[in-house]
């Protein structure tokens, strides 16, 4: 079999990386033919061209100043890019000629061809102030281009050389150098150095006509200022040897228009990196990011030729690395350059460029055959799943395309996006090509098919020598380098029984270590730069694909459950990681400067790190993974649903090697019992076994039906896993009290401590996912690792049962919960194997039954029974609770629209109870227990809901003590009630009665021809006999007693209705039994309509009290049966027309009340009128003074005033009953 083909077999790669190689040090790299052999000119950066020559012509046509960022990531070309925007304005033919380049030259040509321009290249990085680098480097410029000519006036020591000349001239040699300092040579000879001599004509010639900078200059500056011009203290050397930038700008753009440029142009190379320097120096950092605007903008605004200023900037290290990494001193740098953005221009040269770069410069094949077998490799890598290849496009990161992808391959676009925001955050020496390359030179090696994984440019980044360029990042680096070298690669040895680096050199490399450390090397990157889009969210899925090919999996697909045991593995041992979720974890880093793992042993020994401590964390976690409650209860009860019915579970966690027989089982025959063995022991010596045996031994008990109970029977974790259950006790002893921690940790301050909590938080996390895991796995439901559990005597054989005839086997891959449930319903299957299924809803669901959907069952039954055809119509809400229920509980045949009743289980109890002697009397019990011999399990409701349904359908009677009830509900059943066959009456006298029942009695009607109906019309007749049997026959007495002022016989009909109504409740107050009141009910020939009779009954009390007022009321009326007088046979006429009506057409209570007032107002007005008083002594009477009145009546006359006082006294005269009151006004004499 041929050897897969290599990196080296498809590239041209060297050898080894040197430190200069893609670095481009514009102004001291000088080698244009390199640079634009090399340089790659895709479509964008074409544009970009255009852009720089079109604000060029601006400068020079519109003779202004002008300025531009290129603004890019470190190793997007920013300095090649002016380096060949130099060549075209040197109108190099090479640059004229370059591919992409020739159209946009072209379209320029017409203003560009002509002009000529000084070019100066400036590399800030060694320069101290602005003026240093533009005005110094454009003098530098000069006496390299044009070494001829005369330097311009930029330093501020050619005023003072110029005066100084003019006052030579004036004295004279010999009585100038007499003025100058004659100790110069003296000093300089004190220090050591030979600087100057005694000066003379031809020491002064040479120092006038010296270059700025000459030694020679410098030392005639000192002693002219030491002398002379001692006033000029502000000329010195440095920063302030030369005039203010914008005075100097202005002499350099005369300087340059008088030697026949259009326009000076400036390249800044390594703004930023040189600012960079200062930001330790905010008023120096302030200060020289304000001089940036006076390229454009200048007090000195004669600038003959224009200068235009190319000013590259990298992208803000703080959407890299975050404000807090980049440090405040970054974050001014950066604003301060943003502060000037409306200033500048931009250009922007977009990474998108560095696919083609890439592929140009490092990616091309070595040749046809080479080119082909990438492409296959690369369709192959198409095929990944759609979640992979969105990761590997870094859709979140960037807009990259296939064919981005096949330019870098084998690098894919979320590796490209990544390290170029890495070399964005490190100093210029660590570009993207330049990373690139070393990485296809370190894995030559690196078999056609695999991807570059993301971890290998931590790999590149640890092995290098450079920093990042802000202290604050650099520390973090080496935080992150260290961490990564002293703590995670030795804890990676040891994982994979690694000794010496020397055996990883030896290691495969599919080897699982290589897998680990590129998924450590991957969080550590992330660690470098966190606000990286591809390093973002980094779930277990998303590392491997990051690292596809170096993570191996024999089974495709499986390649995240392998990082995330890393993952998890990761976050028990190291409290810098942080995972979250459990089928694909996320992780988050924080390095810490605290050490927590000396607070655990410090709390190790307080914490309660004994085996009941330990056993109840696991108890709390198995609770809460079981979603249970009461953890701390030691028998904790929850419901499974089996056939759609809820079955009562208690669940029980002890060492079922100590447990008693008794403990084994539940007290409740309903009830199953789950017991729970722990997955360790006290003992080493102990096993699974023991619990087994206690198990077996329980069985001997149970030779036929054994209570429904099982034992769950763990592997024992492993010595390791048991030291992680010991140490999330002490975590979580420490984290419940912040005393704890203060106690554990007294050396740190608040910040750390919080820290520390935070570092705690997230360990406890990680250990209990990990106990968690290693739970599942000794209780079967997931595959056994041997780092986590030890084997198991009985191999996967770990549920045990009561009953010796039932089995169970765990089968991996299911929740702790639903395997608890299946071991419930696998032993109620097993225990009830016919029991009807009520749990299959529509579209496929299944739930347990309600309470309210057996009375819908029940209500549904009662409907069809009324029936001919035994059919109930039902609605379409209805129709799914029917099917689950009713159908497989024998109790109705559900179709689309109707329920028909069978007669099985009528049929059934029926013939059993034939069997007994005693057919027409049966206990609840008795139907209970025949219903459970038909369906065992059957739980109490769903057999109450049978003994109802039957009671419907054969028409029984309820009876208890002897005495007849209402049927129950389903919530009202009681074993020791009756069902009896209820004798009926004739069809004929049953409607009769039960009309008579509804109509004058209030009960609910019941058409049904059955003793259900019976029964419910008879209770409520018999209410209301209690209720108005005393009224009927107290009115029918009153009636008779008032019937001669009344003028009542026995035709009246008020008299014939209460005759009637007392004779039939005196007839039903005498019934033996229901039978017999129906009957009473229905024989009697009732004349009247039934209104007439409920009218009767309902004003009976009332109408008879009135009428039994002897006192206030008939005192009045009964004399007017004697009164002749036209006015007193009115009012008796019309007491004895309302009299002889029924109450129901002519109510009699308020005609008594008229006629009693019509009465006593007749009795006023015939009292003879009192004579007047004389004038001085008349005067009403007072209240409590009675006037001469009539049988009956009580007079007293009052003012309007007096009425109040009035009454008060008159109540104290009147007997108990009910008065008229009259008010009538009287005319004074």
């Amino acid at each position: 079999m041929s050897q897969p083909q290599r990196l080296s077999d498809l590239f041209d790669l060297p050898t080894s990386v040197h430190p200069g190689d893609f670095v481009l040090e514009l102004g001291r790299d000088d080698q244009p033919e390199k640079v634009l052999n090399d340089y790659v000119v895709t479509e964008d950066l074409a544009d970009r061209f255009r852009t720089a020559l079109e604000l060029i012509e601006q400068a020079v046509t519109g003779n202004s100043s002008k300025g531009t960022y290129l603004d890019g990531s470190f190793g997007s070309g920013k300095s090649h890019f002016m380096a060949v925007l130099r060549e075209i304005l040197r109108h190099n033919p090479a640059a004229r000629g370059k591919h992409r380049l020739v159209d946009a030259i072209v379209a320029h040509d017409n203003w560009l061809q002509n002009k000529r321009f000084l070019q100066v290249s400036l590399h800030m990085i060694d320069e101290d102030s602005l003026e240093d680098a533009v005005l110094g480097g454009y003098v530098k410029a000069i006496q390299e281009l044009h070494p001829e000519a005369a330097l311009p006036a930029v330093y501020r020591d050619g005023m003072l050389l110029n005066n100084a000349l003019l006052l030579r001239e004036k004295l004279g040699d010999e009585a100038f150098v007499s003025g100058l300092p004659s100790s110069a040579a003296a000093e300089a000879d004190e220090w050591g150095d030979d600087l100057a001599g005694t000066w003379d004509s031809e020491t002064l010639d040479a120092a006038f006509s010296a270059p700025p900078g000459d030694t020679a200059r410098t030392e005639l500056v000192s002693a002219l200022m030491k002398s002379y011009f001692s006033h000029f203290t502000g000329y010195t050397q440095g920063e302030n040897s030369y005039l203010k930038l914008d005075q100097g700008l202005s002499v350099i753009s005369h300087h340059a228009k008088h030697l026949g440029y259009d326009a000076v142009v400036l390249y800044l190379d390594e703004l930023v990196l040189w600012q960079s320097k200062f930001v330790g120096e905010p008023s120096k950092l302030k200060n020289e990011a304000q001089k940036v605007s006076k390229l454009v903008e200048s007090a000195e605004a004669k600038r003959p030729a224009p200068i235009i200023s190319f000013l590259p900037r990298q992208r803000d290290l703080r959407e890299l690395v975050g404000r807090d990494i980049a440090g405040t001193d970054t974050e001014s740098l950066f604003d301060t350059l943003k502060y000037w953005d409306g200033r500048f221009g931009t250009i922007s040269l977009a990474d998108t460029n560095l696919p083609a770069v890439v592929s140009e410069r490092l990616l091309k094949p070595k040749d046809d055959a080479a080119a082909g077998a990438l492409a296959d490799a690369f369709d192959r890598t198409k095929s990944n799943r759609r979640e992979v290849w969105d990761i590997l496009l870094d859709s979140e990161g960037g807009r990259a395309t296939v064919d981005d992808f096949a330019a870098t391959y084998p690098f894919s676009p979320a590796f490209m996006h990544t390290i170029v925001d890495v070399s964005s955050a490190l100093q210029r020496e660590r570009t993207a090509l330049k990373l690139l390359m070393q990485l296809l030179v370190d894995h030559r090696d690196m078999p056609l098919g695999q991807l570059m994984p993301v971890g290998t440019i931590f790999e590149v980044l640890i092995d290098g020598q450079d920093k990042p360029f802000t202290d604050r990042l650099r520390d973090e680096y080496n935080r992150i380098k260290e961490f990564y070298l002293d703590e995670l690669r030795p804890w990676l040895l040891d994982r994979h029984k690694l000794k010496t680096e020397a055996e990883v050199r030896d290691l495969s490399p599919k080897h699982a270590f290589r897998a680990d450390d590129m998924v450590v090397k991957t969080l550590m990157l992330s660690a470098l730069v966190p606000r990286v889009p591809a390093l973002g969210h980094l779930t277990a899925s998303r590392l491997a694909a990051l690292n596809q090919g170096a993570i191996a999996s024999p089974i495709p697909g499986a390649e995240k459950q392998k990082v995330a045991k890393t993952l998890k593995d990761l976050g028990v041992t190291f409290s810098a990681f942080r995972i979250t979720g459990s089928d694909d974890p996320q992780v988050t880093i924080q390095l810490l400067q605290v050490d927590v793992k000396s607070i655990i042993r410090s709390a190790a020994s307080k914490s309660g790190d004994k085996p009941p401590e330990n056993r109840l964390a696991l108890k709390r976690l198995l609770w809460e993974e079981l979603g249970l409650r009461d953890p701390d209860e030691r028998i904790t009860t929850t419901d499974v649903t089996w056939r759609g019915t809820t079955r009562s579970v208690e669940i029980l966690f002890t060492n079922i090697r100590e447990t008693a027989q008794v403990d084994l089982y539940s007290e409740e025959p309903d009830r199953i019992r789950l017991v729970i063995d722990y997955p360790f022991d006290e003992g080493a010596s102990f096993s699974p076994t023991e619990a087994r045996l206690v198990i077996e031994e329980a069985q001997k008990n149970f030779s036929g039906t054994a209570p429904l109970a099982a034992g769950m029977i763990p592997a024992f974790f492993t010595a390791e896993r048991q030291a992680d259950l010991a140490k999330y006790v002490t975590i979580r002893y420490l984290l419940e009290r912040e005393e704890r921690l203060i106690e554990a940790s007294p050396n740190l301050s608040g910040e750390d401590r919080a820290e520390a909590r935070i570092a705690l938080n997230s360990q406890q996390i990680a250990l209990k996912e990990r106990i968690l895991s290693a739970t599942k796995q000794a209780y079967g439901v997931n595959q056994d690792q041997p780092t986590d559990v030890d084997d198991h005597p009985q191999g996967r054989d770990r549920v045990l049962g009561l009953d010796q005839r039932w089995h169970y086997q765990l089968q991996p891959g299911s929740s702790l919960s639903d395997s608890m449930a299946d071991i419930v319903k696998s032993l109620l299957d097993h225990a009830y194997p016919d029991h009807p299924d009520l749990g299959s809803g529509a579209r496929g669901r299944t739930r347990a039954y309600k309470r309210a959907e057996l009375d819908i069952v029940l209500r549904t039954v009662e409907t069809a029974v009324k029936d001919p055809n035994r059919r109930a119509e039902i609605t379409k809400d209805d129709r799914e609770v029917l099917r689950r229920i009713a159908g497989p509980l024998d109790l109705g045949t559900v179709n689309e629209g109707s329920m028909i009743l069978p007669d099985r289980w009528r049929r059934d109890i029926n013939t059993r109870a034939e069997a007994t002697g005693h057919p027409e009397s049966l206990t609840v019990a008795q139907i209970r227990d025949w219903v459970m011999e038909k369906h065992p399990g059957l739980p109490g409701d769903l057999r109450d809901l049978v003994v109802l349904c039957y009671a419907i359908e054969d028409d029984r009677t309820w009876m208890r003590s002897g005495t007849t009830i209402e049927a129950p509900g389903l919530t009202g059943l009681a074993a020791d009630m009756r069902l009896c066959k209820q004798p009926l009456p004739e069809r004929e006298t049953f409607d009769r009665a039960s009309q008579r029942a509804v109509k004058i009695f209030g009960a609910e009607p019941r058409p049904a021809y059955n003793s259900r109906a019976l029964v419910s019309m008879t209770k409520h007749m018999r209410l209301v006999l209690h209720e108005k049997q005393q009224a009927v026959e107290n009115l029918h007495a009153a009636l008779l007693a008032r019937k001669t002022t009344l003028g009542l016989d026995e035709q009246s009909p008020r008299l014939v209705t209460a005759t009637e109504l007392k004779e039939l409740f005196i007839s039903l107050s005498e019934a033996e039994g229901d039978l017999d009141l129906f009957e009473r009910l229905a024989a009697p020939e009732l004349t009247r309509d039934a209104g007439i009779y409920v009218r009767s009954i309902r004003d009976a009390a009332v109408l008879a009290g009135v009428l039994n007022n002897e006192t206030n009321t008939w005192t009045i009326l009964d004399p007017l049966v004697t009164d002749t007088s036209p006015e007193a046979v009115k009012i008796l006429n019309r007491l004895r027309q309302a009299a002889e009506k029924d109450q129901h057409d002519a109510p009699l209570e308020p005609v008594i009340r008229d006629c009693v007032t019509a009465a006593t107002n007749r009795l006023v007005k015939a009292r003879p009128p009192t004579p007047p008083s004389p004038p001085d002594q008349a005067k009403a009477a007072a209240p409590g003074q009675s006037e001469p009145t009539q049988p009956g009546v009580i007079t007293r006359r009052a003012s309007a005033g007096q009425l109040k006082s009035a009454f008060p006294d008159l109540s104290d005269e009147l007997d108990d009953g009910e008065y008229d009151v009259t008010f009538m006004k009287v005319e004074r004499q």
